[in-house]
């Protein structure tokens, strides 16, 4: 099952010989639910002229709907992938050729709220596992208990299975100071609804390994071959209080990581002003003042440091920098810092990125 990842475009053709006009339904399913009966979507275009009779249809935005992040719990507590985040939608093709539509192809696809870059080309095959590949660093405390406190967990690596018999991917995991190695496997998983288009994930750093960090291959159980592979180091905070990010990535799921360095508070105040009247002119009150303020408010930001860096944080930074959901300890913001310099090591030998972050609520509850 092929994966449509719904920020960039996603380009459904119709070319059949004779064609007149085309017709595309789409059947979306949010997370487990089963595929509807009934289309979801129906698009329907004439062919502009019989020397040029193919249609395109772009389907991303009427996915991208049925995705949301307002939870954040089960993507790194769970087995499985968050439910709001993914869903299933079957695509039906239909070309007129004078004697009505006639069905001409049926395909069925996972989505996922992410993105390719203008480089990967259309309609982007982003691979099975869905976090970039590289090294990567989580904040260790041997006093964490990692079952109860999922805001210290690592993060997760999400894997959609798509149901088939003999479906099954594993992740071996290599101790990277003792050499141990551990596998688990996830195979396809019925859901309450019956559909079996489930999506998994891994966890990147198994519990016996989280003092020591691991290597973690993806594995196509099948075939034997290697879809992804990561190195995940312990990092223990001895100066600064480490400051946890959950970002969405470029593949449309949670991704959690932390910066170490230094970090800056900053209230930002706004205001409107107006003339104050007196109680009286001519024997008026020195306390009440001239002016007067309303609808006081503040925005709180944060300048974090992610302290030395190696060159391939250029990729993970580029994510951040581009997510739509962003969360700083837990909390929702925007990213203030919009250029950066990507930096290469030949260039500077020692990396170490800045980047302010505005949260996205007043500081004086205001809610209505």
């Amino acid at each position: 099952m092929t994966s449509i990842f719904t920020r960039s475009p996603f380009i459904v053709e119709v070319d059949v010989a004779s064609q007149t006009s085309t017709k595309v339904e789409l059947y979306i399913a949010s997370g487990t639910d089963a595929i509807p009966t009934s289309p979801t979507y129906t698009l329907s275009k004439l062919i502009a002229a019989s020397n040029k009779p193919e249609t395109q249809y772009n389907v991303s935005p009427y996915l991208r709907e049925y995705s949301n992040f307002n939870s954040i719990t089960s993507a790194y507590s769970s087995d499985r992938m968050n439910t709001d985040t993914y869903g299933t939608c079957t695509i039906k093709v239909y070309a007129n050729t004078g004697a009505g539509f006639s069905l001409s192809t049926t395909t069925t696809y996972f989505f996922f709220d992410g993105y390719g870059y203008y480089e990967d080309g259309s309609n982007p095959n982003l691979g099975r596992s869905l976090m970039t590949e590289g090294t990567y660093y989580y904040h260790y405390d041997s006093t964490i208990d990692l079952a109860a406190d999922f805001n210290e967990v690592p993060s997760s690596i999400g894997v959609p299975l798509e149901g088939l018999a003999g479906e099954e991917l594993k992740a071996t995991y290599t101790n990277l100071v003792s050499g141990a190695t551990t596998s688990v496997t996830k195979t396809a998983i019925v859901a309450p609804s019956g559909s079996q288009n489930v999506a998994r994930q891994f966890k990147s750093v198994i519990d016996a390994y989280y003092a020591d960090g691991n290597k973690v291959e993806i594995i196509d159980n099948v075939t034997t071959t290697v879809l992804a592979t990561y190195y995940f180091y312990p990092k223990e905070a001895c100066k600064y209080t480490p400051i946890r990010c959950d970002f969405v990535n470029k593949f449309g799921q949670y991704q959690r990581l932390w910066f170490y360095a230094a970090s800056n508070d900053t209230l930002n105040v706004t205001s409107s002003e107006h003339k104050n009247l007196q109680s009286s002119i001519t024997s008026y009150n020195t306390i009440q003042g001239q002016s007067k303020e309303f609808n006081l408010n503040g925005k709180e930001s944060i300048k974090v440091n992610t302290d030395w860096v190696g060159e391939d944080f250029k990729s993970i930074l580029k994510e951040i920098m581009l997510s739509e959901k962003v969360l700083i300890n837990g909390y929702p913001c925007k990213l203030k810092t919009k250029s950066t310099e990507l930096f290469q090591n030949i260039n500077t030998k020692q990396i170490n990125y800045a980047l302010e972050f505005e949260f996205n609520y007043n500081t004086i509850n205001n809610v209505s």
